[in-house]
């Protein structure tokens, strides 16, 4: 998070340098061009933080940090279109892991878990819809609806269970491990849709917050598979598919750049 922080320090920096490089006794004309960032944090929405281990397709995510880059032009001072580039990174819940082998085997069995997370990434596409909120038209109110794809991975994890010895260090008197490999899932297609506030603080320069959530669902494929029957004939199993819910509440807040 404190990365994502720092770049967006470094961009106002930037930004600010650039206005007052900008200013001229020239007359002005409107600005169509704008590009911006936003950082914050997501919180998983529907399956994608479901924690439920039993469940095969739920995400067990948590919380995470995300960030947007825009750019866009706008038609009038109210109507525009923009692209965004997003990411997110939420890590799966161990605990969820865990919870689930007690239940199953019950409190007297000793459990590991360890998890990776799932990292995010979207290119979405739409409109924007400004509309001032005050007489000097600092205080705006912008919305934007949003359509592209989305790609993520399902991410690996590991576990282990089994009867604890006293006076044997833990993970390593664990008689059950399982690991479990990450699962690139397909492009799949996103919808967005964003709603908030800005402040401009001059020309150049909005402060910018806004609530947005999208969603997506990715699938994964499996292959063909023979199962032959002694005496009889094969049986093909396949092609499977799962389906992984993708859905995020996201909080941001950042600037925007107008040229």
């Amino acid at each position: 998070m404190k990365t994502y922080f720092a770049t967006l320090i470094l961009l106002l920096t930037l930004l600010f340098q650039l206005d007052t490089q900008a200013q001229d006794p020239a007359p002005k004309k409107d600005l169509k061009f704008f590009a911006g960032i936003t950082l914050g944090p997501s919180f998983p929405m529907g399956k994608f933080a479901n924690k439920n281990f039993a469940d095969t397709t739920a995400g067990l995510a948590k919380a995470g940090p995300s960030l947007n880059v825009t750019a866009g032009y706008m038609f009038t001072p109210s109507i525009g279109v923009m692209v965004l580039f997003g990411g997110q990174e939420n890590k799966m819940d161990p605990n969820s892991i865990t919870s689930y082998l007690k239940q199953r085997y019950g409190d007297s069995v000793g459990t590991y878990a360890a998890t990776k997370s799932w990292k995010t990434g979207r290119i979405l596409a739409g409109g924007v819809f400004k509309f001032p909120l005050s007489k000097g038209e600092k205080l705006f109110f912008q919305g934007k609806i949003l359509a592209g794809l989305l790609k993520t991975t399902y991410p690996d994890y590991n576990y282990a269970y089994g009867q604890v010895i006293p006076g044997i260090g833990n993970p390593g008197n664990y008689n059950v491990r399982v690991f479990a490999a990450s699962t690139p899932l397909d492009w799949a297609f996103c919808y967005q849709a964003n709603a908030g506030l800005g402040w401009q603080l001059n020309r150049h320069i909005s402060l910018v917050g806004d609530l947005s959530y999208f969603h997506a669902e990715a699938h994964h494929k499996y292959d063909h598979y023979l199962v032959f029957n002694p005496g009889g004939t094969p049986t093909d199993h396949g092609p499977w598919q799962k389906k992984y819910e993708v859905a995020s509440l996201n909080l941001s807040v950042g600037a925007e750049f107008h040229f």
